[in-house]
């Protein structure tokens, strides 16, 4: 899961794509808008008091240090939570 903000869903040319913010430096500085074409949505289960959380995959290509490897994202608010990005099994 990456922190995004503004999360815009439009079609472009007949496919599915995404524009959303994502801060990349710190809260001062004003976020990043990027593009996306959607690969597909997942529905998350929170709890059994919430409704299901519809969101938008994406395929980034992330690089931590000289680790450099490609995975998918979904999009969501995650600016009460701690970190800004959650990285799964598959991609560590």
């Amino acid at each position: 899961s990456l922190d995004a903000r503004n999360i815009v869903l439009f079609e472009r040319e007949g496919v599915q794509w995404v524009r959303y913010d994502v801060i990349t430096n710190n809260t001062e500085q004003p976020a990043n808008t990027f593009e996306s074409k959607v690969e597909r949505f997942v529905r998350i289960k929170q709890d059994a008091d919430t409704a299901d959380d519809r969101r938008p995959v994406i395929h980034a290509h992330l690089k931590i240090g000289k680790y450099a490897a490609e995975t998918d994202l979904n999009l969501t608010d995650r600016s009460h939570l701690d970190y800004p990005l959650l990285l799964g099994r598959k991609f560590m």
